[in-house]
C-alpha cells in the first residue's frame, strides 16, 4: 500500500545538515509540514527555514526549527509539545541523529581513566551519551508516538516469554554454552567474525546449525578488499 507525505506533519531529529536535512527538503517540497530538531541551526537549515517560513494562514508546507538535545528527555518531550501544538498533529518521526564516537564519548577514552572522557564513571545511572543520543533518544521519542496514538492502535503488544511450547524445536542452553566456549578457545574462531547458532529440522530429528559470517563480508566495499577502496553505507 502506497503512502503520501502530502499534507502530513513530520518530526525531523538531528534534520539540521546531511542526510536529515536533505530528506527535510524532500518532505517539504512532497507538501509535508517539517519541525526540524537539532541542538542548534546551521546556515542551509536556516535558509530552509526562511525559504519555508511557518504561518497558520498561509495553508501551505512550512518548516520550523525547535532547538532539541535528545541526549536530554525533557527535551524530546518538549519538541514532541512543541511541534504538536504548531502543526495540530503529527503523523511522521525520523530520527537522524547521530554522533559519531567523538573522542569526548569513545570506547577507547574510557570514563574514568581518560582525561578526554566526559561521561561520569561515579554516575547513580550509568549512561554513555554516544548511546544515549544514537540509540536511548530515538527510542524515547519513538515511545512518545506511539503513546500519543494508542487509542487508534492496530496492534497488540504481546509478552513473548511463554511463547515456547514443549517440544517445540529450540536451542538449550547447553549448546549455546558449549559454542560460546569453543568461541573463546579455538583458533578459527580469532578473526572477529560472528557466529550465529539454531536448532534446525522437526520434533522428531534436530540438529544444531552454525554458521559463521566473516568480518570482512560485513563491510561494503566498491572493489577488491585489497584494493583499499571503500564505499559507506546507510543502515535504513
Amino acid at each position: 500500500m502506497s503512502y503520501s507525505v502530502k499534507d502530513r506533519f513530520a518530526i525531523l531529529t538531528g534534520s539540521s545538515s546531511g542526510i536529515g536535512h536533505a530528506l527535510v527538503r524532500l518532505l517539504l517540497n512532497a507538501g509535508c509540514w517539517v519541525a526540524v530538531a537539532d541542538v542548534r541551526l546551521r546556515r542551509e537549515s536556516e535558509a530552509t527555514i526562511n525559504e519555508f517560513s511557518h504561518s497558520p494562514s498561509k495553508g501551505k508546507p512550512s518548516a520550523i526549527f525547535v532547538q532539541t538535545d535528545t541526549f536530554d528527555w525533557a527535551q524530546i518531550s518538549a519538541l514532541w509539545k512543541t511541534t504538536l501544538g504548531r502543526f495540530g498533529r503529527i503523523a511522521i518521526v525520523v530520527n537522524s541523529t547521530r554522533v559519531h564516537e567523538p573522542p569526548s564519548n569513545s570506547f577507547w577514552n574510557p570514563p574514568g581513566i581518560s582525561p578526554l572522557a566526559e561521561d561520569p564513571d561515579d554516575a547513580h545511572v550509568g549512561q554513555y551519551k554516544t548511546f544515549a543520543i544514537n540509540t536511548i533518544g530515538p527510542i524515547r521519542l519513538a515511545h512518545i508516538a506511539l503513546a500519543t496514538g494508542s487509542n487508534t492502535q492496530r496492534f497488540r503488544v504481546t509478552f513473548y516469554c511463554g511463547q515456547l511450547q514443549r517440544g517445540d524445536v529450540a536451542l538449550e542452553p547447553e549448546h549455546v554454552a558449549e559454542l560460546t566456549l569453543k568461541v573463546f578457545q579455538e583458533p578459527q574462531y580469532g578473526d572477529g567474525n560472528i557466529v550465529e547458532i539454531m536448532m534446525i529440522g522437526s520434533k522428531e530429528e534436530q540438529s544444531v546449525h552454525v554458521h559463521e559470517v566473516g568480518l570482512q563480508a560485513l563491510y561494503h566495499t566498491v572493489g577488491p578488499l585489497d584494493v583499499g577502496y571503500g564505499g559507506r553505507i546507510e543502515v535504513l
